[in-house]
Formats: structure tokens, sequence, C-alpha cells
């Protein structure tokens, strides 16, 4: 009887132990001596980012590309950007499109005191300088004297692609996307795939278009630019941009497709078998592009049932901007 009472003991004391061990009172075995395992729990931020338009004061001063001034301050640059309200526009679709991201990105156009426009890693956001602007200004209406209406509409369409770019740089990083390749030729095709996602295909068309007139014009001043700059050469892009446009209707700009082809070939080696078989490659790499970038955006968009867990796969029968998703870009 003894002996069974010792046992009975025995085992409820053990039964004790081995589920206080189980249900967390007893230290991990794995643990180091001294020291209770604790469970590190982070809860995912549901946090839905938005892009946010800044527009910073400027001064009146003149940008000046060499001994050329800009005919136009960078506060009345500043003004014009915000009275055409281009951008406006393309951060509020942006903001209603569906992506999913967990941070803010700030849009800002500020003075920066030299032509560029930029994705910060460090301080996350994306920057426009209005010199950008202003040297379109220069380009497009001191140096190839177009009317100020249109060196304007072509300075702002410019700006616009330089932004798309720069956003591509940020997507890229703020939601981990696997580009490869150079990634400033990457941003640039992702750059033409937004704009004729967006706009019709004959102003997405000139809009690139006038992005390419853009290198080309820093093509015949300063040539090709610096080997080592992450940047392809001038001549090399402004072809890359027009060889999407012409993939994206042949027929329609199968005279500035020829007229660049020549043009950046300064040994004059050009060949219709050269030219045809560019062309044709041209006429691949425009749809491949608008795939491919539909494939590695779309899981970032929300569906419209608001899960955002699944990815959707594309197919040539999605409309452009529509899915089982919903709206995006």
């Amino acid at each position: 009887m003894n002996y069974q009472l010792k046992y009975l003991k025995f085992l409820s004391t053990f039964l004790l132990s081995f589920s206080l061990f189980f249900t967390g009172f007893y230290p991990d075995y794995r643990a180091s001596a001294g020291e209770i395992k604790t469970e590190n729990k982070q809860t995912k931020s549901n946090k839905v980012g938005k892009f946010i338009l800044q527009y910073q004061p400027s001064s009146s001063n003149y940008y000046e590309f060499g001994e050329i001034s800009a005919k136009f301050s960078n506060q009345e640059i500043r003004q014009k950007l915000i009275e055409t309200q281009v951008f406006d526009q393309i951060i509020t679709e942006l903001n209603t499109s569906g992506l999913i991201m967990r941070e803010d990105i700030p849009v800002v156009f500020q003075e920066c005191g030299n032509a560029n426009a930029y994705w910060s890693p460090s301080e996350r956001q994306i920057t426009v300088c209005y010199e950008n602007t202003a040297l379109d200004l220069i380009l497009f209406n001191n140096l190839v004297k177009y009317p100020s209406e249109q060196a304007w509409r072509k300075s702002i369409n410019e700006t616009v692609v330089a932004f798309y770019h720069e956003l591509g740089h940020a997507l890229i990083d703020v939601l981990s996307l696997s580009a490869v390749g150079q990634e400033e030729d990457t941003v640039d095709e992702f750059a033409v795939v937004m704009l004729f996602r967006k706009y019709n295909p004959s102003i997405a068309a000139e809009m690139v278009l006038d992005s390419s007139e853009y290198y080309e014009l820093l093509y015949k001043i300063g040539g090709r630019g610096p080997g080592w700059d992450e940047h392809a050469p001038n001549d090399k892009r402004l072809f890359n941009l027009v060889c999407l446009v012409y993939g994206s209707n042949p027929e329609e700009y199968e005279k500035i497709f020829i007229e660049k082809f020549v043009l950046v070939d300064p040994n004059q080696t050009v060949n219709q078998d050269k030219l045809n078989s560019r062309a044709a490659k041209c006429k691949r790499e425009f749809p491949q592009k608008m795939d491919s970038w539909n494939k590695l955006l779309l899981p970032h968009y929300a569906s419209q049932n608001g899960d955002q867990k699944t990815p959707v796969q594309s197919s040539p029968g999605n409309s452009p901007g529509v899915s089982r998703r919903g709206r995006y870009w």
C-alpha cells in the first residue's frame, strides 16, 4: 500500500513538472544558464503608405548651364508646376491605385543648386529639383528655339518622365522588388511603362519622345557622357526610349525610329539588315517590358476584397490598368 502511494505521488509530481515545462513556467532547456527564453512577437504594421507632394519655397535665382542662363527663375518654375497640377493628379492617382506600401514617401520639389532628380534611400524621399526643369527650358527654349509655350510643354513632359524614373528607384527599394540588370536602364523602362499605363498612347509617346530629345540635345552638346557614370550614355539612352515608343506603334513611329537609328551611329555602319533586326527587337521589347512590370508589381496591389496576400497572375487578356486586384497604376 505504501509502495502504491509513493508511486502515485511520484507520478503526479512528474506529470506536474512535465506540464509546467511545456507551458513556460520552467526555463527552456535550450536557453543559456540563468536565462529564460521569451518569445519576441512583432506585430506587422497595417499602415498603408502614401505619396506626399511638397513644393518647397524657392529663390528668384536663374539656373545657368555653362554660359547660358535660363529665361525663367526657379520661383517662376515652381509657380508653373503648381499651376499645371500635373503632379497633383499623378500623386492622387498613385495614392488611390491600391498600391500597398508600409511607409509614406515624400515627393519634394525644391531648389538644389544643380539640375537633378533623385531617390534618397537614407532620407526615404523623391526629390525633383527646380533646376532640372530649368535645364529643360534652356535646351528647348534657349538652344532649339521652340516657342515659349511649346518649350514649357516639353520641359514639363521631361520632368514627368524624370519623376517616374525616380519612382522606379523608390519602389525597387521600398517594395524590395527583384529588379535585375542595370537599375538605371530598368527604371527608364519603368517610366515608359507607367506613362503608357496612365495616358493615352499618343500622349505617352509624346512625353517619352520629349525626354528622348532632351538626351539627344545633351548628346549633341556634350557627347556620350562619362563612361563611369551609372547611367547609360546619352546616345544609348535616347535610342532606348525611341525603341520602346516605336515598339508601341511601329507604323506611327517608323520615321523617327530610322532617324534616331542613323543619329546614334557615328561610324555610319547602318544598313537595312541591321535596321530591320533592331526594329524587330523593339517590337518584341515593348510588350515584354509592359508584361514584366505588370507581373512584378501586381502582388503589391490590393485586391477588390482587400486581400493583398495572394499574388494574381497577369495574362495577355488583362486590359491595361485592370486586373482581379482592381485598379492599379
